[in-house]
């Protein structure tokens, strides 16, 4: 799978999420803005930008067949860069059309290009949602670089297996759980090629719509690598859309590199259910075993 941008932000280096706090009152007609406070200087791919909306209430008249929303809201000209360079212009109050769910199938429609932060700037999204008896959970994130180092593996076929978490069941209504992928030998795995799904286990009693996308609904806090290493970042209450990570996507949508993992070694999945069903969620990534030699796959 082709990574969005092409080319990594920093040769050799981790790409990271950056995201912000969410805010919960995007409701229908009623905007929002969502803040990433960059917690350190980093090169940011703004048309790497995405975002998690969804429906965290029913009402009566909410009659549709998602929970998710990222791809139906609307960008104001509160939209801004470092708290003065805006990203939406026009008069008369526009309202931008722009799919920020990451899973869409034009990464780079807009061209807002990278750009160069320090720390402490922000990246301020306004957002308003149209649509009828609609209460949204919102928050935002973007691709940019780091100064973690990415270690190097090429493998030279393919993996054929996958490295998988244990299934990890979410509570509604801003539950949060750890999922863990614990290595069962030593090997090598693949950040960037991790994938995710989960959908409702438990739907809510008044729910008069069907809802299969769980994903659209689940936000993760921290990915945590042995050692410590942190993938996920930003100011606050940090949370990524997990559509991040769809298995459904058209591309990978960051670099996060390799991790060698030793028989025992820890990945921490830090997730959020924001929406009003109980979640399941699976994650795996592939796994290059080193006792299967190189190649990494069966013999």
């Amino acid at each position: 799978m082709s990574l969005a941008s092409g080319q990594p932000l920093r040769r050799g280096s981790r790409e990271v999420i950056r995201c912000s706090p969410a805010v919960t009152d995007l409701n229908s007609d009623t905007a929002e803005t969502a803040t990433i406070t960059l917690n350190e200087a980093c090169t940011v791919d703004l048309d790497r930008l995405g975002a998690i909306a969804c429906i965290n209430a029913l009402t009566a008249t909410g009659l549709y067949p998602t929970h998710s929303f990222a791809n139906k809201i609307a960008l104001l000209d509160g939209s801004q860069l470092r708290g003065n360079q805006p990203l939406v212009v026009g008069r008369n109050s526009p309202n931008a059309a722009f799919n920020m769910d990451p899973r869409r199938l034009r990464p780079r429609f807009v061209r807002f290009g990278r750009q160069d932060f320090q720390s402490q700037d922000t990246v301020a999204i306004e957002a308003i949602i149209q649509g009828t008896a609609l209460k949204c959970d919102f928050s935002v994130a973007v691709v940019s670089s780091s100064g973690l180092v990415a270690p190097q593996y090429s493998p030279t076929s393919a993996p054929r297996l996958l490295g998988a978490a244990a299934s990890g069941d979410i509570a509604a209504d801003n539950a949060t759980n750890e999922i863990k992928m614990t290595a069962d030998e030593a090997g090598w795995i693949n950040m960037s090629n991790l994938g995710m799904e989960c959908l409702p286990a438990a739907v809510a009693a008044t729910e008069e719509a069907p809802n299969a996308d769980g994903l659209g609904s689940l936000s993760v806090h921290a990915i945590t690598l042995p050692g410590g290493v942190q993938l996920v970042q930003g100011e606050g209450d940090r949370e990524a859309p997990a559509t991040i990570w769809s298995n459904q996507r058209p591309y990978d949508f960051v670099d996060l590199g390799w991790v060698y993992m030793s028989a025992g070694s820890v990945i921490t999945f830090e997730v959020r259910n924001r929406g009003v069903d109980v979640l399941r969620a699976a994650i795996s990534a592939p796994f290059w075993a080193d006792s299967r030699g190189p190649s990494g796959g069966c013999r």
